[in-house]
């Protein structure tokens, strides 16, 4: 059987593999809460990138994504409300291409800082390095959106700064391969992912 052979989706998804992997260090189960995951697909990558450790895989999104996600992945668990984490924390929150499509980037970035128990992982995220934040409209009718919509690029250290207020230390950064060109920005953005983990939780996930 033959794959698709394409390197930047090669290198978000062994990205995703290294941080997989240090979540689920010394665990023989893994539970996940992939915030904006759209249909599930984080939950396959899971299984076939670390397939002897059980994820117990949670998604958030739109309605109409759960929908769909229930049905085609049906081992997961989908979620449309997003009072249902008040009180659950996760060995592994993921924020992937999801952050910078929030108006209140720092409520849901606060949010997902309060549901990890261990790491969290913000990906495939619009980022800018000299520039404080700014709003773009995007345009994606190449890619098959007959819509437009407004997103982020953060700063990094706005973003970076912000969660280790909230108690989370920076472990690693990613880099990715997709590139945006914004006309009229005050910076073009790059495309970088970050991996924290709660500063009370030891290398074996439990709180010290």
């Amino acid at each position: 059987q033959m794959t698709r052979e394409h390197r930047g989706d090669h290198n978000v998804m062994m990205s995703y593999g290294y941080v997989l992997a240090r979540a689920a260090r010394n665990k023989d189960r893994l539970s996940v809460l992939d915030w904006g995951g759209g249909a599930g697909h984080y939950c396959l990558y899971s299984k076939a990138l670390l397939p002897e450790i059980v994820v117990d895989y949670h998604c958030y999104d739109v309605p109409a994504l759960c929908r769909l996600g229930r049905i085609l992945v049906p081992q997961a668990r989908f979620h449309d409300k997003a009072d249902v984490f008040a009180r659950t924390r996760f060995d592994l929150v993921i924020s992937s291409s999801s952050l910078h499509y929030f108006q209140n980037w720092r409520e849901t970035a606060h949010v997902l800082a309060e549901c990890s128990g261990g790491f969290l992982y913000v990906a495939r995220l619009q980022t800018c390095n000299r520039a404080p934040s700014f709003v773009v409209r995007q345009k994606p009718f190449g890619q098959g959106y007959a819509t437009e919509f407004l997103s982020w690029f953060i700063n990094r250290r706005e973003l970076t700064g912000y969660l280790e207020s909230l108690g989370l230390e920076l472990v690693r950064e990613f880099v990715f391969a997709e590139e945006w060109r914004v006309k009229g920005a005050p910076e073009n953005g790059e495309c970088r992912g970050f991996l924290f983990r709660r500063r009370d939780v030891g290398e074996e996930g439990r709180s010290s």
